[in-house]
């Protein structure tokens, strides 16, 4: 799993305390964390990257995401977005903005 915390220096090191904890707990394989890196354009706002390793938890014939093979959460094509433009009301419509 890869994520990306975005935050002022406390809150990413705070995030980086945290990731690094959870590196000992017995489900975790490994957990690499980021030193913080000023965002650009940005006087106050830092990024970290963290990268946690998990053991396999899933059941028996399942791949390392701890899904069944040939399992798709997102579905695809016409349907997909289909199903996005009916969620968002104004998903492909155009927007019109002051002169």
């Amino acid at each position: 799993m890869k994520i990306r915390v975005w935050g002022t220096i406390e809150e990413c090191n705070a995030a980086r305390e945290y990731y690094l904890a959870l590196g000992e707990d017995e489900n975790v394989k490994s957990v690499e964390v980021s030193r913080p890196y000023l965002n650009r354009d940005s006087v106050n706002v830092y990024r970290v990257y963290i990268t946690v390793e998990y053991y396999n938890l899933g059941e028996e014939g399942s791949d390392q995401t701890g899904r069944s093979p040939g399992a798709n959460p997102r579905p695809s094509g016409n349907k997909a977005r289909k199903s996005a433009r009916a969620a968002l009301p104004n998903a492909g419509k155009a927007v019109r903005r002051g002169s």
